[in-house]
């Protein structure tokens, strides 16, 4: 089953990862890579125990998956659609 989007256009079910889920997937590299910039700017001795720097990295890469995945807007070619078992799922215009 497909949903119309328009008069003449129906999304088809895709297993194509969606366009937010790329943009939180960049924003976890670049949180992670930012997270050890900035800790070895604060703490350049690694005065730090493992345990704390490892929940400041997991902290920020969190912030920046959520944030790259808010603010990215969904592409004009995506839709929620029901494939024919029933799932619900992305589906992409042709």
């Amino acid at each position: 089953m497909t949903l119309m989007r328009a008069a003449n256009e129906a999304a088809e079910p895709t297993n194509v990862p969606s366009q937010k889920t790329l943009a939180a997937t960049g924003g976890s590299a670049v949180g992670s890579a930012l997270a050890t910039i900035l800790l070895y700017w604060l703490d350049p001795s690694s005065q730090l125990p493992p345990e704390v720097r490892t929940a400041v990295t997991v902290l920020i890469s969190a912030a920046f998956t959520f944030l790259a995945g808010y603010i990215t807007p969904p592409s004009s070619k995506e839709a929620v659609v029901k494939s024919a078992s029933g799932k619900v799922m992305l589906g992409r215009v042709a």
